[in-house]
């Protein structure tokens, strides 16, 4: 097999196994599934999506690594997610991480050079905390990204949502209470689809 096919199907093989690894990232005893919805209006719904492994400027079959929706880093982007049963229960100390999980292009160039496929170059960024009694309820908006932010424009991303408990523990080094956030037991982790970010001009 030609070493392009191969880095495709490597770059494949990312993507498919990215939402379980999310969920592997987190406590043994969660679950995961995909009931994470990104409201925002994407570029393109689906749009086929090549990688040009030999740098030549033209899409070509052995280099088409799926179908992806196609999500401009230059906007936001809103995510809605089912109610963990603990926010009936305790919406007080109830909150959600919040976190776009993608695999650098970089980090998975050299995984297939090294012949080593390890998911777990997957990893998080834009992490926020999102508290169940925040008046916007169960939404959450992701601001555009900056110049000079670490974000892959040739990966496969998700946005995962964690439920966890919070609560203020004084900090004894600064005298500053700061607040505690902890992944919740056996708590469903959602995941959206795997996406696609397109770099466009700034406005």
């Amino acid at each position: 097999m030609q070493p392009r096919r191969l880095f495709i199907l490597f770059f494949i093989l990312a993507a498919a196994a990215l939402v379980a690894t999310a969920c592997e990232g987190v406590p043994a005893d969660c679950f995961c599934n995909q009931t994470a919805v990104i409201v925002t209006t994407p570029l393109h719904d689906a749009a086929p999506y090549y990688i040009d492994v030999n740098q030549n400027k033209l899409n070509e079959d052995d280099e088409f690594a799926g179908i992806y929706p196609v999500y401009d880093w230059n906007k936001e982007r809103t995510v809605t997610w089912q109610a963990d049963p603990n926010e009936a229960v305790d919406a007080a100390h109830t909150a959600y991480r919040v976190s776009l999980f993608q695999v650098s292009f970089n980090d998975l160039i050299a995984a297939f050079n090294a012949g080593d496929f390890n998911i777990n170059i997957a990893r998080e960024i834009k992490v926020a905390h999102h508290w169940a009694t925040n008046p916007n309820g169960r939404s959450f908006t992701f601001g555009a990204f900056g110049y000079g932010e670490d974000v892959c424009f040739d990966c496969p991303t998700v946005i995962l949502v964690q439920p966890e408990s919070y609560e203020q523990v004084l900090n004894p080094a600064t005298g500053i209470y700061e607040y505690k956030y902890t992944p919740l037991p056996n708590a469903l982790n959602q995941s959206s689809p795997a996406f696609i970010f397109e770099r466009t001009p700034r406005e």
